[in-house]
Protein backbone atom coordinates (compact mmCIF):
# COMPACT_ATOMS: atom_id res chain seq x y z
CA UNK A 1 0.00 0.00 0.00
CA UNK A 2 3.15 1.98 1.21
CA UNK A 3 4.06 1.91 -2.72
CA UNK A 4 0.45 2.09 -4.29
CA UNK A 5 -0.03 5.65 -2.36
CA UNK A 6 3.71 7.02 -2.56
CA UNK A 7 3.84 7.06 1.02
CA UNK A 8 7.06 5.29 2.10
CA UNK A 9 5.91 6.26 5.95
CA UNK A 10 2.34 6.03 5.53
CA UNK A 11 0.56 4.08 8.86
CA UNK A 12 -2.53 1.25 8.90
CA UNK A 13 -5.02 1.81 10.66
CA UNK A 14 -6.81 -1.55 12.12
CA UNK A 15 -8.58 -2.43 15.21
CA UNK A 16 -7.48 -6.56 16.51
CA UNK A 17 -9.82 -8.20 18.48
CA UNK A 18 -9.15 -11.64 20.28
CA UNK A 19 -12.01 -13.76 20.39
CA UNK A 20 -13.45 -17.56 20.14
CA UNK A 21 -15.80 -19.89 19.36
CA UNK A 22 -16.75 -22.19 21.06
CA UNK A 23 -16.18 -23.76 25.03
CA UNK A 24 -13.28 -24.74 27.08
CA UNK A 25 -12.98 -27.72 25.83
CA UNK A 26 -12.53 -26.11 22.15
CA UNK A 27 -12.08 -22.59 22.46
CA UNK A 28 -10.66 -21.76 18.59
CA UNK A 29 -9.02 -18.29 19.60
CA UNK A 30 -8.53 -16.36 16.63
CA UNK A 31 -7.94 -12.52 16.15
CA UNK A 32 -10.48 -10.54 13.97
CA UNK A 33 -9.02 -7.12 12.49
CA UNK A 34 -11.09 -4.52 11.29
CA UNK A 35 -8.21 -2.63 8.34
CA UNK A 36 -8.82 0.58 6.59
CA UNK A 37 -8.28 0.04 2.80
CA UNK A 38 -5.84 2.96 2.91
CA UNK A 39 -2.72 4.52 4.92
CA UNK A 40 -2.54 7.49 7.00
CA UNK A 41 0.64 10.27 6.50
CA UNK A 42 2.10 12.37 9.01
CA UNK A 43 -0.51 15.32 9.09
CA UNK A 44 -3.02 12.31 9.54
CA UNK A 45 -4.87 12.74 6.53
CA UNK A 46 -6.00 9.54 5.27
CA UNK A 47 -5.34 8.24 1.71
CA UNK A 48 -7.91 5.97 0.03
CA UNK A 49 -6.27 3.11 -1.93
CA UNK A 50 -7.31 3.52 -5.48
CA UNK A 51 -10.50 1.20 -6.22
CA UNK A 52 -8.16 -1.29 -8.74
CA UNK A 53 -5.81 -1.47 -6.06
CA UNK A 54 -8.56 -3.20 -3.80
CA UNK A 55 -9.19 -6.27 -6.45
CA UNK A 56 -5.95 -7.81 -4.83
CA UNK A 57 -6.69 -8.14 -1.26
CA UNK A 58 -6.80 -11.81 -1.20
CA UNK A 59 -2.91 -11.78 -2.10
CA UNK A 60 -2.67 -8.91 0.59
CA UNK A 61 -4.00 -11.61 2.48
CA UNK A 62 -1.49 -14.36 1.70
CA UNK A 63 1.25 -12.13 2.64
CA UNK A 64 -0.26 -10.91 5.97
CA UNK A 65 -0.55 -14.65 6.45
CA UNK A 66 3.22 -15.80 5.90
CA UNK A 67 4.28 -12.87 7.57
CA UNK A 68 2.75 -13.04 10.88
CA UNK A 69 2.88 -16.40 10.99
CA UNK A 70 6.85 -15.97 10.74
CA UNK A 71 6.27 -13.55 13.46
CA UNK A 72 5.54 -15.77 15.89
CA UNK A 73 8.22 -18.35 15.26
CA UNK A 74 10.95 -14.93 15.18
CA UNK A 75 9.65 -14.65 18.93
CA UNK A 76 9.54 -18.00 19.47
CA UNK A 77 5.78 -18.73 19.80
CA UNK A 78 5.38 -20.95 16.98
CA UNK A 79 7.97 -23.75 15.87
CA UNK A 80 9.68 -24.04 12.63
CA UNK A 81 7.80 -27.05 11.88
CA UNK A 82 3.96 -26.23 13.20
CA UNK A 83 4.68 -22.91 10.63
CA UNK A 84 5.35 -25.27 8.23
CA UNK A 85 2.22 -27.50 8.81
CA UNK A 86 0.25 -23.84 8.89
CA UNK A 87 1.23 -22.53 6.19
CA UNK A 88 0.33 -26.09 4.14
CA UNK A 89 -3.34 -25.96 5.86
CA UNK A 90 -6.03 -25.66 2.62
CA UNK A 91 -8.11 -23.86 4.87
CA UNK A 92 -5.69 -21.14 5.95
CA UNK A 93 -7.66 -19.89 8.66
CA UNK A 94 -6.72 -15.80 7.16
CA UNK A 95 -10.27 -14.81 5.54
CA UNK A 96 -11.47 -11.34 4.71
CA UNK A 97 -15.22 -11.39 6.06
CA UNK A 98 -16.33 -8.32 3.66
CA UNK A 99 -15.13 -10.40 0.69
CA UNK A 100 -13.02 -8.76 -2.05
CA UNK A 101 -15.72 -5.61 -1.81
CA UNK A 102 -14.05 -3.39 1.18
CA UNK A 103 -16.82 -1.77 3.30
CA UNK A 104 -17.15 2.13 2.79
CA UNK A 105 -18.20 4.53 5.35
CA UNK A 106 -21.73 5.03 3.83
CA UNK A 107 -22.01 0.92 4.11
CA UNK A 108 -24.51 0.64 7.19
CA UNK A 109 -25.17 -3.31 6.59
CA UNK A 110 -21.62 -3.56 5.85
CA UNK A 111 -20.88 -1.67 9.09
CA UNK A 112 -23.17 -3.55 11.45
CA UNK A 113 -21.63 -7.51 10.21
CA UNK A 114 -18.31 -6.32 11.28
CA UNK A 115 -19.48 -4.94 14.43
CA UNK A 116 -21.28 -7.74 15.46
CA UNK A 117 -18.26 -10.14 14.64
CA UNK A 118 -16.51 -7.87 17.02
CA UNK A 119 -18.33 -7.35 19.71
CA UNK A 120 -18.83 -11.13 20.33
CA UNK A 121 -18.24 -11.82 24.37
CA UNK A 122 -15.64 -14.48 25.30
CA UNK A 123 -16.69 -17.94 24.97
CA UNK A 124 -19.76 -17.37 22.59
CA UNK A 125 -21.34 -19.84 20.42
CA UNK A 126 -23.10 -16.76 18.81
CA UNK A 127 -22.92 -13.24 17.79
CA UNK A 128 -24.40 -10.50 19.10
CA UNK A 129 -26.83 -9.11 17.02
CA UNK A 130 -28.49 -5.46 17.55
CA UNK A 131 -32.52 -5.68 17.82
CA UNK A 132 -33.64 -2.53 16.11
CA UNK A 133 -37.12 -2.97 17.98
CA UNK A 134 -35.58 -2.93 21.91
CA UNK A 135 -32.46 -1.07 20.83
CA UNK A 136 -30.44 -3.92 22.55
CA UNK A 137 -28.19 -6.42 22.23
CA UNK A 138 -29.48 -9.59 21.77
CA UNK A 139 -28.86 -12.40 24.03
CA UNK A 140 -26.06 -9.91 25.86
CA UNK A 141 -27.38 -11.26 29.03
CA UNK A 142 -26.37 -14.64 28.32
CA UNK A 143 -22.99 -13.83 26.43
CA UNK A 144 -21.21 -11.21 28.38
CA UNK A 145 -19.15 -11.94 31.07
CA UNK A 146 -20.47 -11.53 34.45
CA UNK A 147 -18.93 -8.39 35.22
CA UNK A 148 -15.93 -5.96 33.88
CA UNK A 149 -12.51 -7.78 34.28
CA UNK A 150 -14.27 -10.78 35.92
CA UNK A 151 -12.73 -13.92 34.48
CA UNK A 152 -15.55 -15.64 32.48
CA UNK A 153 -16.54 -18.95 34.59
CA UNK A 154 -16.61 -22.77 33.27
CA UNK A 155 -20.19 -24.23 33.52
CA UNK A 156 -19.81 -27.92 34.62
CA UNK A 157 -24.08 -28.19 34.04
CA UNK A 158 -22.69 -27.76 30.60
CA UNK A 159 -20.38 -30.89 30.53
CA UNK A 160 -21.37 -34.52 29.18
CA UNK A 161 -18.77 -35.39 32.17
CA UNK A 162 -20.75 -33.98 34.84
CA UNK A 163 -24.22 -35.07 33.57
CA UNK A 164 -23.29 -38.55 33.46
CA UNK A 165 -21.19 -38.31 36.95
CA UNK A 166 -24.27 -36.64 38.86
CA UNK A 167 -26.80 -39.65 37.75
CA UNK A 168 -23.92 -42.00 38.93
CA UNK A 169 -23.96 -40.56 42.21
CA UNK A 170 -27.63 -40.89 42.12
CA UNK A 171 -27.96 -44.52 40.72
CA UNK A 172 -25.33 -45.46 43.13
CA UNK A 173 -26.74 -44.54 46.42
CA UNK A 174 -29.80 -46.13 45.87
CA UNK A 175 -28.42 -49.23 44.72
CA UNK A 176 -26.12 -49.21 47.62
CA UNK A 177 -29.19 -48.32 50.00
CA UNK A 178 -29.64 -52.30 50.35
CA UNK A 179 -26.23 -53.42 50.87
CA UNK A 180 -25.60 -55.17 54.20
CA UNK A 181 -25.55 -53.40 57.47
CA UNK A 182 -21.74 -54.23 58.05
CA UNK A 183 -20.68 -52.82 54.99
CA UNK A 184 -21.75 -49.02 55.80
CA UNK A 185 -18.45 -48.38 56.82
CA UNK A 186 -17.18 -50.41 54.16
CA UNK A 187 -18.09 -50.88 50.57
CA UNK A 188 -21.26 -48.54 51.20
CA UNK A 189 -19.17 -45.91 52.02
CA UNK A 190 -16.23 -46.51 49.53
CA UNK A 191 -18.66 -46.47 46.63
CA UNK A 192 -20.74 -43.72 47.73
CA UNK A 193 -17.28 -41.52 48.48
CA UNK A 194 -15.87 -42.49 44.94
CA UNK A 195 -19.08 -41.71 43.41
CA UNK A 196 -19.40 -38.48 44.67
CA UNK A 197 -16.13 -37.42 44.89
CA UNK A 198 -16.14 -38.17 40.57
CA UNK A 199 -19.05 -34.83 40.15
CA UNK A 200 -17.55 -33.42 42.87
CA UNK A 201 -14.10 -32.91 41.27
CA UNK A 202 -15.67 -31.91 37.96
CA UNK A 203 -17.20 -28.86 39.58
CA UNK A 204 -14.11 -28.16 41.67
CA UNK A 205 -11.62 -27.93 38.67
CA UNK A 206 -14.36 -25.72 36.55
CA UNK A 207 -14.00 -23.29 39.15
CA UNK A 208 -10.48 -22.69 39.18
CA UNK A 209 -8.66 -20.22 37.67
CA UNK A 210 -5.90 -21.73 35.45
CA UNK A 211 -5.85 -24.65 32.98
CA UNK A 212 -3.20 -26.65 34.58
CA UNK A 213 -5.91 -26.65 37.77
CA UNK A 214 -8.59 -27.77 35.94
CA UNK A 215 -7.09 -30.47 34.40
CA UNK A 216 -5.88 -31.76 37.69
CA UNK A 217 -9.10 -32.42 38.96
CA UNK A 218 -10.20 -33.98 35.75
CA UNK A 219 -7.80 -36.41 36.33
CA UNK A 220 -8.64 -37.01 40.22
CA UNK A 221 -12.35 -37.16 38.94
CA UNK A 222 -11.48 -39.87 36.43
CA UNK A 223 -9.16 -41.61 38.76
CA UNK A 224 -12.42 -42.46 41.24
CA UNK A 225 -14.30 -43.36 37.85
CA UNK A 226 -12.01 -46.23 37.34
CA UNK A 227 -12.20 -47.10 41.60
CA UNK A 228 -15.64 -47.47 41.16
CA UNK A 229 -15.60 -49.34 38.11
CA UNK A 230 -13.62 -51.94 40.21
CA UNK A 231 -15.77 -51.89 43.63
CA UNK A 232 -18.76 -52.44 41.66
CA UNK A 233 -17.59 -55.11 40.30
CA UNK A 234 -16.28 -57.00 43.67
CA UNK A 235 -20.08 -56.01 44.82
CA UNK A 236 -21.20 -57.68 42.61
CA UNK A 237 -18.87 -60.76 42.97
CA UNK A 238 -20.04 -60.59 46.79
CA UNK A 239 -23.30 -60.85 46.37
CA UNK A 240 -24.15 -57.29 47.48
CA UNK A 241 -24.90 -56.18 44.20
CA UNK A 242 -28.00 -58.05 41.65
CA UNK A 243 -27.13 -58.22 37.97
CA UNK A 244 -29.53 -55.41 37.24
CA UNK A 245 -27.81 -53.00 39.16
CA UNK A 246 -24.75 -54.49 39.24
CA UNK A 247 -24.61 -53.42 34.95
CA UNK A 248 -26.65 -50.22 35.01
CA UNK A 249 -24.21 -49.07 37.21
CA UNK A 250 -20.92 -50.36 35.46
CA UNK A 251 -22.54 -49.05 32.51
CA UNK A 252 -22.81 -45.49 33.90
CA UNK A 253 -19.06 -45.89 35.26
CA UNK A 254 -17.53 -46.87 31.89
CA UNK A 255 -18.91 -44.15 29.86
CA UNK A 256 -17.70 -41.90 32.13
CA UNK A 257 -14.64 -42.52 32.21
CA UNK A 258 -14.69 -42.49 28.99
CA UNK A 259 -15.73 -38.86 28.60
CA UNK A 260 -13.58 -37.82 31.29
CA UNK A 261 -10.44 -39.21 29.36
CA UNK A 262 -11.47 -37.77 26.05
CA UNK A 263 -11.95 -34.12 27.52
CA UNK A 264 -8.29 -34.81 29.26
CA UNK A 265 -6.84 -35.61 25.97
CA UNK A 266 -8.43 -32.82 24.04
CA UNK A 267 -7.19 -30.25 27.08
CA UNK A 268 -4.04 -31.84 26.93
CA UNK A 269 -2.96 -31.42 23.48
Amino acid sequence: MRLQLDLPDGKLAAIAGVQTFGDYLVFHPHLHILSASGLFDQTGTFHLLPAASTKSLEALTELFRHRFIQTLVDHKLLTENKARDLLNWKHSGFNLDAGEKPVAADDVDGRRQLAEYLLRAPFSLQKITWNEKTATDDQAGDLRPQAVGERAMRDHTKLRAFELADQLALTTYKATASFPREERFGLTSQLRRASVSIASNIVEGCARFTESEYIRFLEMSYGSARELEYQIGLSHRLGFLDANSHNEILQLATETAKVLNGLLRALRN
